[in-house]
């Protein structure tokens, strides 16, 4: 059965506007034209519904309401979907235990739905994240893993909230059902800065770290025996070729080097495998994120070279260089 389209411009023209001269037509024809570019980007995104918060035990409705407003507002910041509020899925009147909710949903036009469970224990909170695919076939749903997690209070979870986010989103991606597009959240927290378009040599996307994963070095090194590349995709060979040589040659010791150790050794938002950037990447992350406002980007930020030391600026220049690890996935 095939899925009827997103509904995009309910409503329009039926307002009765009354149109005095060819000025006034054109006005309102331009309105309604930027109207329905807006609607048309907003609905153009999977709808999402959270199921009501299910809670037990010692869980007050506060923090039960901390958690859900946690999820939502994760969610949202994925700028993966559009999520439906608590009071349009309250007027749906949809049990999602049921068949008939499932038919509910698909007749509404809803993607996906997500769900949470808390309840108390011993240790702190316990919190279970679900997320499905609402389908019309024979079952109902097609669902994504699971999750348990713990803590102590509703807030200490934020960080659990948003990892379990990008998962199941990057699950999501993996299984064909959504993709990620150039200036996207990454997994990681980061931005994503380049879509490959297929997963050959094991991956498809760059990401570039958030402000988080950023430091300084004193000044760029370059050596002849590092055989760098500056094309997409050499970054993380180029990274390990030179922490390789630095761990190798700890007597001579370079700022690159260090950096190039630093970015290997870097665990961020649950992800290892950050590297420095290639010249080409550099350029990539400036063009597709920096001048798009993306990626809190300010001063100069380096990549590796054998050859010659490379700096771009992204805004005006300041004293140091600025090293932003990314990643491949």
């Amino acid at each position: 059965m095939e899925r009827p389209a997103h509904r995009q411009l309910e409503h329009l023209g039926q307002r009765g506007y009354t149109v005095g001269g060819a000025m006034k037509k054109a006005i309102v024809c331009a309105l309604l034209f930027g109207l329905a570019l807006s609607l048309s980007a907003q609905t153009s995104q999977p709808r999402l519904v959270i199921d009501r918060v299910r809670y037990s035990n010692d869980t007050t409705v506060a923090d039960a309401d901390a958690v859900r407003n946690l999820f939502e507002r994760q969610l949202i910041a994925s700028r993966k979907f559009r999520v439906i509020g608590a009071a349009e899925f309250d007027r749906l009147g949809i049990d999602t235990s049921t068949r008939q909710g499932s038919e509910t949903l698909y007749r509404e036009r809803i993607d996906y739905i997500t769900w949470i469970r808390i309840t108390t224990q011993m240790t702190g909170y316990v919190i279970i994240f679900g997320i499905a695919r609402v389908t019309a076939g024979e079952y109902p749903w097609v669902y994504y893993p699971l999750d348990r997690v713990a803590g102590k209070s509703a807030q200490e979870l934020y960080s659990t909230v948003t990892a379990w986010v990008n998962d199941a989103i990057t699950e999501m991606i993996n299984f064909g059902d959504l993709a990620y597009g150039v200036g996207d959240r990454g997994p990681a927290g980061g931005w994503i800065f380049y879509d490959k378009g297929n997963n050959s040599d094991g991956w498809r996307y760059l990401e570039a770290g958030p402000k988080g994963t950023e430091f300084e070095i004193a000044q760029l090194d370059s050596r002849n025996e590092w055989r760098t590349n500056d094309t997409i995709g050499a970054g993380k060979q180029n990274t390990q070729i030179v922490a390789n040589w630095q761990r190798s040659n700890v007597s001579i010791r370079t700022f690159s080097g260090a950096a190039a150790v630093r970015c290997e050794e870097l665990r961020f938002g649950g992800y290892s495998g950050w590297f420095i950037p290639s010249v080409e990447e550099l350029r990539l992350m400036r063009e597709n994120l920096f001048q798009n406002g993306f990626g809190e980007f300010d001063g100069s930020y380096c990549a590796l070279r054998g050859s010659a030391p490379v700096a771009i600026f992204f805004g005006e220049p300041k004293p140091g260089f600025r090293v932003r690890p990314v990643r491949q996935f």
